[in-house]
This record gives structure tokens, C-alpha cells and sequence, in this order.
């Protein structure tokens, strides 16, 4: 399991927080559905020591890791919180350096994009800013930095995409 606790000084009140942020309340316990996957998160609160004590599975995709990367970041903004990870090691970074859900987690997963960049060359993908699709083609180069870089195959002929927010996904022959 991964495990995140959130030691927090909120004097708002916990309930109306994590209510706002899509959590459910059941028993003894908040939780929540992430929008990427049907994984579920939960919180138990353990109020004499102003602790939450996140747990998920500890087996989740990359995209789930992102998703609560950033639910983490908000709700330690929201609750004031300070954050160990220490139980929710991902894995280790280019310079080897552990990477946890929230601790170290921006260099891990540049690392984790650029290697899933570099493995899908040669393959047909599609191009992505937010909610619209750039293009579709072969995957000849990419450069994933402060200003990620696509360059296509596509019915048009050889195309650069650049910019930021772009997404790149493998697509499926049909």
C-alpha cells in the first residue's frame, strides 16, 4: 500500500476540504474514486494528533500517480499541511535519487515521459493539448524539456509540433 500522511493545522475543518476535493464520507473513513482508473484512495483521520492517513493499492498506473500527485499537492495547500511519503516510494529518479508520491515526484516522472518518448519512436501516435488533437502520425523525434517537441510523419508530410501541455499517446492500427 502506499501511505501518505498529511499533518495538518487547518482550522477550516477537515470534512468540508475533502468534500470539495470529491471525497465521500463512509464509517470511519473518507473516500475517493480517482478519474483515471477505478482505483480508490482512502483517508482515516486520526484527530488527536491532526493526522489523515492516505492509503491506495500500491500497484497503479502512471497516470494514477500523476492524478494523485496533484490531488496531494492541493490538499496540503488546503489543509496546511505537512507531508511524509516515506511508505509511498515510486522508484528512483536519473540520478538514482528516490522518488515518492510527493517528494521527488516532478523529477521522477519528466524521467518516466522522456523514456516513454524515447520507446514509442517509430510508432503511430496522436498529439494532444488539453482537449484537442494536434495531429496523427509516425513518431520520428521528440524532445521532452522545458518545451516539449514532436516531430511527425503525418498525410501532410514531415511535421514539428512544440509547445507546452502537449500530450503524445500510441494509437492502434486499425
Amino acid at each position: 500500500m502506499l501511505t501518505v500522511t498529511f499533518s495538518y493545522s487547518t482550522i477550516r475543518g477537515i470534512s468540508p476540504i475533502l468534500f470539495d476535493h470529491g471525497f465521500t464520507f463512509h464509517d470511519d473513513h473518507y473516500r475517493k474514486t480517482l478519474t483515471s482508473a477505478p482505483i480508490d484512495i482512502v483517508f482515516k483521520h486520526h484527530n488527536s494528533d491532526h493526522n489523515l492517513i492516505l492509503t491506495c493499492e500500491d500497484d497503479i498506473p502512471f497516470n494514477c500517480c500523476k492524478e494523485l500527485y496533484y490531488l496531494v499537492d492541493e490538499l496540503a495547500t488546503d489543509l496546511s499541511a505537512k507531508i511524509d511519503d516515506k511508505k509511498a516510494l515510486l522508484g528512483y529518479d536519473q540520478q538514482g535519487e528516490p522518488a515518492y508520491l510527493y517528494h521527488g515526484f516532478q523529477k521522477w516522472a519528466n524521467y518516466i515521459d522522456k523514456a516513454r518518448q524515447r520507446s514509442m519512436a517509430g510508432t503511430n501516435v496522436e498529439v494532444w493539448q488539453h482537449n484537442k488533437r494536434l495531429a496523427r502520425g509516425i513518431l520520428v523525434h521528440s524532445t521532452v524539456d522545458n518545451n516539449d517537441s514532436y516531430t511527425l510523419i503525418t498525410s501532410e508530410g514531415e511535421q514539428i509540433f512544440s509547445g507546452d501541455s502537449l500530450t503524445v499517446y500510441p494509437v492502434e492500427e486499425r
